[in-house]
């Protein structure tokens, strides 16, 4: 595969299992995970327990100490929320970026019940 696929880019591998399966990536825009995002995140879900190791870590540092307080857990990988691990394409072929989006595909109902599982444990019932 030829072609630039910087960090402003999409792995044409990507884009094509995107497509294939009706997405789009026309507005696609990577981001650096920043401190910001670390701290302000509600859940963050890493697609490896590695990942998520090194995200929480990462997120931790980037608290101030009045933040760590009373930060809460709010680093998970898949494996914590579906019961497996996403596994990464790139290097690989075609079929390898056809099974992640199999798997990511697979996860979304588990990922959106775990996002707003607290969420709606937290609201108060109209009477």
């Amino acid at each position: 595969i030829k072609g630039d696929f910087s960090s402003t880019h999409i792995h044409p591998l990507s884009l094509k299992t995107l497509e294939e399966h009706g997405f789009s990536a026309e507005n696609f825009e990577p981001k650096q995970l920043s401190d910001k995002m670390l701290k302000k995140a509600y859940r963050i879900i890493c697609m490896t327990d590695t990942q998520r190791d090194v995200v929480s870590d990462v997120r931790w540092n980037a608290l101030t100490e009045k933040q760590r307080e009373r930060a809460t857990q709010n680093v998970y990988s898949f494996s914590d929320v579906c019961g497996y691990e996403i596994p990464d394409p790139y290097g690989k072929g075609e079929t390898a970026y056809q099974k992640t989006y199999e798997k990511l595909s697979e996860a979304m109902s588990a990922v959106a019940d775990f996002c707003l599982e607290r969420r709606k444990s937290g609201r108060k019932k109209k009477s």
